[in-house]
């Protein structure tokens, strides 16, 4: 049953891979970042999918005090989190090297996702040494801090430099590789779900 769900897993994010390449090829050049602003297909839907990540982490480790195969879902759903959520940041500074030559890692987003990442690792040894009230009680202080860190960095004091200048609009035609490349990341991130839930079973 796993083993089908794996494969089917594997060609979906396969397929859909495809159609977003195809899409990214097609879709018309940016004035302002030139073909560059292509890397955001790479760069967002691994930072949508580490997001839904890091959310699934507290709430499984929750509804696991009662369950405890849900509360053993809690690490995957974090370093997964932490990983895509990397992989984000890695696609980030290629766009920023490409575009405006040179990294970003003074931007106040990614400062504020280094720091959020580094909250949802700590939750690893605290799983390892700590009872599953410690553990769920971390959870929630690691996801309302990584709120506070958003937005006392990203909100409430902007910086004049960002990633995403707001001079720079996407019509449909440069959206549409989105939607495959956003689904592409879900299903690796599910087939890697799947391979890490075996391990922390």
């Amino acid at each position: 049953m796993l083993e089908g769900k794996g494969r089917f897993l594997w060609r979906a994010f396969l397929i859909l891979t495809l159609a977003a390449v195809v899409l990214a090829y097609l879709a018309p050049r940016e004035e302002t970042l030139g073909q560059s602003y292509k890397l955001l297909y790479l760069h967002l839907p691994l930072l949508y999918t580490s997001t839904l990540s890091l959310i699934l982490c507290p709430a499984l480790t929750l509804m696991g005090l009662r369950t405890k195969h849900l509360y053993n879902l809690g690490p995957p759903a974090a370093l997964l989190g932490i990983a895509f959520g990397v992989g984000s940041l890695l696609a980030a500074e290629l766009l920023a090297v490409y575009a405006w030559g040179g990294t970003t890692t003074s931007e106040p987003r990614f400062v504020a996702s280094m720091l959020i990442y580094a909250l949802f690792a700590l939750y690893i040894p605290v799983y390892w040494v700590g009872r599953p009230g410690a553990a769920a009680f971390y959870a929630l202080a690691a996801t309302a801090l990584s709120l506070y860190v958003y937005y006392a960095v990203v909100i409430s004091a902007p910086a004049p430099f960002q990633l995403h200048p707001s001079g720079v609009v996407m019509p449909l035609a440069m959206r549409l590789p989105l939607l495959p490349a956003t689904l592409a990341s879900i299903a690796l991130y599910a087939r890697l779900f799947t391979a890490l839930e075996r391990y922390w079973r």
